[in-house]
């Protein structure tokens, strides 16, 4: 998990304006309620309040759209990230973290101006679906689809269209009632990605291949943003888009989708292997390492705080002589046995290279 809802809702959704009492929206939360709210989460995770749901008939209202920006600033200033179902525009944009979240079918070049407004502004773009009558040709996730819909949504749609994100307006809205038919709830298994698991017998929650679909997708999703960060993102586009080209161009058949998925952890397999890498500096994670004499080794990286060396039974070498380049760059170890070993860099997450060295 890496993101998680605050809550904070500002009870509108659709066409209904009001809340519950009757009043106009409620009043924006004050900061010391948004930081409560924040607090009781990892500040790792992204944490957002999904405080309003489509308020498509709620913006004609006079003082609205002030209304909704004046909560979503709210939001901002103690520590949330305002989540809206709604297309970014003029009537609700304000500046500063924002989630624009739409329906996979509406992410099109039609809102390539809007779109691009928040991409350079640092913002971000989520997309859902629901129901399955809204159009003819975006995935569906409803219990009699094809099990791809989910994936591919998640995944390689997704990159298609610049969303970082998937929405899910609920995935347990099912009845506890043992008589109820689980797949005749709102719109045949929408909001409903797990089942109650008591009827199985089972405490808690039962996991739905839907659920799993979506999981494969953001695993496909990953791939793509990995190649991206090792300089191979246009080319992982590339064979995205055979699959995958928007919300209304996509395959049907999972053979494809299979075929890219390898594609993709090959290139990624490939690019981590050492022997792709050697003499090349520009992947700090993978130690260039060359031998410098009979006895010694040069490793070559980018990032050498910590080096470590071992033999192939897994035991730590004693590195009595080490000799360090003035740039850091560069380290020289001496005084090791012929054979092969391991070498080991750092910080953070530790990289190694098999190395074999030769007395000559």
């Amino acid at each position: 998990m890496n993101a998680v809802n605050v809550g904070l809702y500002s009870g509108v959704a659709w066409t209904e304006c009001r809340d519950d009492s009757g009043n106009h929206m409620k009043a924006p939360p004050s900061v010391a309620t948004v930081q409560a709210a924040v607090a009781k989460y990892d500040s790792r995770l992204v944490r957002y309040s999904y405080f309003m749901d489509e308020p498509y008939g709620c913006m004609k209202y006079p003082g609205f759209p002030e209304k909704t920006k004046a909560y979503a600033k709210a939001l901002q200033d103690g520590g949330a990230v305002p989540l809206l179902t709604y297309p970014p525009n003029d009537n609700a944009w304000i500046p500063g973290p924002y989630i624009w979240t739409m329906s996979v079918k509406d992410i099109t070049d039609k809102l390539a101006t809007e779109l691009a407004r928040v991409h350079d502004a640092g913002q971000s773009v989520w997309s859902y679906h629901v129901m399955a009558n809204q159009d003819n040709s975006s995935p569906k996730w409803n219990i009699d689809y094809p099990p791809i819909n989910e994936r591919i949504h998640a995944g390689f749609i997704n990159q298609s269209v610049q969303a970082t994100g998937i929405l899910c307006w609920a995935t347990d809205y099912y009845s506890e009632s043992k008589n109820s038919v689980i797949w005749d709830s709102m719109g045949n298994g929408d909001g409903m990605l797990v089942y109650n698991g008591a009827r199985a017998g089972v405490a808690g929650v039962v996991c739905g291949t839907r659920m799993k679909g979506f999981r494969e997708g953001i695993e496909d999703y990953e791939y793509v943003e990995l190649l991206k960060k090792e300089g191979e993102g246009d080319w992982a586009m590339q064979k995205v888009r055979t699959v995958a080209d928007g919300p209304a161009t996509w395959t049907k058949n999972p053979d494809p989708l299979y075929a890219v998925r390898k594609e993709l952890g090959e290139r990624l397999s490939a690019l981590n292997s050492p022997t792709l890498n050697w003499g090349d500096r520009t992947k700090e994670r993978h130690p260039v390492v060359t031998q410098s004499s009979s006895t010694g080794i040069r490793i070559s990286a980018s990032r050498l705080d910590a080096v470590e060396i071992f033999d192939l039974r897994g035991n730590r070498l004693s590195l009595d002589r080490v000799s360090r380049s003035t740039d850091g760059n560069d380290v020289v170890v001496s005084g090791l046995p012929p054979g092969a070993f391991v070498v080991r860099v750092g910080p953070g997450e530790r990289h190694e290279t098999t190395v074999g060295l030769v007395q000559f």
